[in-house]
Parts: structure tokens; C-alpha cells; sequence
């Protein structure tokens, strides 16, 4: 039996996989024996001190959205993002108006870019495509209380290319699906008592 395992190792093909499969076990028994628990709105990790999402307490019925793209698609991208919150339970299903319009009662702005550029003058027949999910609210800095600014405290950005050919209303969908996707699974780990 020896022989036939020392001829097996033998090829290069061999030797990868046996040293995937123990670099695999050994990541395996190294990762169980973190031991991970859930406490509502926290994330724990034995050890270490416990992280909070920054989307935690966060009252959604006081959040505006913004929709950045193309005129042309502004109406059916809406419609998918407000169905995508109703989903969620974060927003009434059958209204129309967008959640709380930015406005006084507002206490973050969630914006959503999905808007091609086209870069003529660079890159003829290409555009600059960056699509982003960013949350912003006032913040005080704890050395200082008495200064009060707009932050950024949650973001998602898509790492693909930013210069493509083309970007097709269905990768708008895409990546409209997948970034407020990113943003409701924050939102329902900081918030784990207003799941619906």
C-alpha cells in the first residue's frame, strides 16, 4: 500500500490535490474552533470585542433614497428598489412614494448610483460604470461633540471593471438587485427584532 501511495504523489496533478485537501482540513479545524454566537444587533466573536453594523437601531421609515442613473431607466429601476424594500419588510408594499423623502424628518440618505458615463475623448465606444450603495447621516465626532457633519457610515461598492463597452439595462438590474440585497442583509443583522 505504501508504494502505490508514494507512486500516486508522484505526479505534479497528484501532489496539488493532496495538498488542497490538507490545506482544506486544516482550514476547517482551524475555523470550528472559533466558536461564534448571536446577541440582537451585535455580532460576537469569542475573544474579541463585539461588532456592531452601523445600520443598527436604524429606523428605515427615516431613511430617504436616491436613485442616480439615466432618465430612460429612472422609473423601471425605482419600481424594482422599492419592490426589493417591500420584500424586505422595510417598506409598505403598494405605495408609491419612495421612503421618507429627503426632507427634516429624514435621518440618512441611502443613494444609489447605477450611471454609466460615457468617455468619448479617453476611450472612444466605452463608458465608466462605477455602480454604488452609499449611506449617509450626521455624525458627531467623539473628540469634538460640538461638530455635527454629514458621513458616510455603510457602503457597498461593485468591484468590477469601471470601463466596459456597454452596460445593459439588465447589469443595472443586476447590480440594483445585488447592492440593496448587501444593505437589507446589513440592516437585518444590526436589527435582528424588526425581521418581518
Amino acid at each position: 500500500m505504501g508504494n502505490h501511495f508514494s507512486s500516486y504523489l508522484e505526479s505534479s496533478a497528484s501532489k496539488r490535490m493532496y495538498l488542497g485537501v490538507v490545506a482544506f482540513t486544516l482550514f476547517i479545524l482551524l475555523t470550528a474552533s472559533v466558536s461564534y454566537s448571536q446577541e440582537p444587533g451585535k455580532i460576537l466573536l469569542e475573544g474579541y470585542p463585539p461588532l456592531i453594523p452601523t445600520v443598527a437601531k436604524l429606523n428605515f421609515e427615516r431613511v430617504s433614497f436616491i436613485l442616480i442613473t439615466h432618465d430612460e431607466y429612472y422609473g423601471r429601476l425605482n419600481e424594482r428598489a422599492l419592490a426589493q424594500f417591500a420584500k424586505a419588510g422595510l417598506y409598505p408594499a403598494g405605495t408609491r412614494k419612495s421612503p421618507a423623502q429627503k426632507d427634516a424628518e429624514s435621518v440618512a440618505t441611502l443613494t444609489l448610483k447605477l450611471d454609466p458615463r460615457p468617455l468619448d475623448v479617453v476611450c472612444k465606444d466605452k463608458v465608466l460604470y462605477q455602480p454604488s450603495l452609499e449611506m449617509e447621516e450626521y455624525v458627531t465626532p467623539e473628540r469634538n461633540p460640538d461638530i455635527r457633519m454629514r458621513s458616510v457610515t455603510w457602503a457597498f461598492y461593485n468591484n468590477g471593471p469601471p470601463v466596459r463597452p456597454s452596460v445593459s439595462i439588465e447589469q443595472l438590474e443586476d447590480d440594483l438587485h445585488d447592492s440593496l440585497y448587501q444593505f437589507i442583509l446589513a440592516y437585518n443583522m444590526g436589527n435582528p427584532s424588526k425581521k418581518k
